[in-house]
Parts: C-alpha cells; structure tokens; sequence
C-alpha cells in the first residue's frame, strides 16, 4: 500500500550532492533491510566499521550479508563499549574497498528499509561516491518515519522504543544484523497493524 512517496534526490554536479534515492511511505513484500556500525556521526569523517543486509522475498527472510570493516585507525572506547566491536576484533576485517562493492551487490537495486536510515544511506553515499566513484540511489523507506506517522501519541520511536513497544525485544544490541532483523521485525508489525485497522 503505498502511502507517500517524496522525492529526496539533492540536486547538484558532484556525486556527493547527487545520492539519494526516494524516501517512500510503503508497505512491500521484497526488499533489503539495511544497518552499518560506524566509528562517528560524520559520514565525511567517520568510517564504517560494521555492515549487514537482509534480503526479503515474499514478506521471508532469504538471504543475509554481514560484514566487518578494518578502518585503519584504534577505534575509540565508546564505539566499543556501545557496539562490542573492539580494534583486535577490526584489524583482521576486510578494509572497505573489498566490503563495499561486494555489499552493493548484495543490495542490487532493491528498495531499501532501514530505521531512522537516512543515516545509513548518508554513509553509504559518500563511501560509494569515494571508493566506487558511483551514486547510490536506491529508494528507501524508514521504519522510524512509519512509526511516528502511525503512533503519533507516542514521543520516542527509536529502535530501542520500537522493539520494546512491540514486543520484539528488551534491547538493541548495536551490532548491524541483528539490528537489521529486527528493523524487518519492526516493519512487518506496523505492516500487519495496518492490515488490521484499515
């Protein structure tokens, strides 16, 4: 059912202005779920130290990418205290240009479901704009959008307030499968509580 679609597409003459797919307001039945771990805020700045997919058929899980990323430097403390990535953990990982192409592969050109996933696709832009010299746009659509569209009484719609709200689970483990599993768990509960109060 689709509910909106905008057109999210930056206009400029670099890559690095031109990365972004749609962002839609849709319930389907194949897609990829998206989550990555990085090492900050910045996609400019920051690296990605984690990435991870989950392809959907027909509403089923079919197939999962995970990966590790080696960003060449210590990570800090805190991204180790949140995520249980350590360095030793990173520095036998893949560095990113053998991850990334591999990763977009994995992705073709599905729609793409993530929460609060302008982040991930920020990231993602500007690493396929450095590494592949490509554009990523892929259309997507963010859980935490349907969320606040669809629960409006409530004032948090992290992941964290989801899972716990959904009964799904009691934490996010900050590690980007597992967030991503159950990002898709989250999106099949809204798509069913839709179903059910047409």
């Amino acid at each position: 059912m689709l509910m909106q679609q905008e057109d999210q597409t930056k206009r400029g003459n670099s890559l690095s202005r031109i990365t972004k797919g749609n962002s839609l307001l849709e319930f389907i039945d194949d897609y990829t779920v998206i989550d990555i771990e990085t090492t900050g805020l910045s996609p400019s700045k920051c690296s990605i130290i984690e990435v991870a997919a989950v392809r959907v058929r027909d509403g089923d899980i079919a197939d999962t990418f995970q990966s590790l990323i080696n960003p060449g430097y210590e990570i800090r403390g805190f991204i180790t205290e949140l995520t249980g990535i350590t360095s030793e953990m990173l520095d036998t990982a893949p560095f990113i240009d053998e991850v990334l192409p591999k990763y977009i592969d994995f992705i073709g050109s599905d729609i793409i479901v993530g929460h609060n996933v302008n982040f991930d696709i920020g990231f993602i832009c500007d690493k396929c704009n450095k590494w592949l010299k490509v554009p990523f746009l892929n259309n997507f659509i963010d859980t935490m959008r349907i969320s606040r569209r669809l629960f409006k009484e409530h004032r948090h719609h992290r992941l964290s307030d989801l899972i716990k709200r959904f009964s799904i689970a009691e934490t996010v483990e900050h590690r980007a499968l597992s967030d991503a599993i159950k990002t898709n768990q989250c999106y099949n509960y809204m798509k069913e509580h839709i179903k059910k109060n047409k």
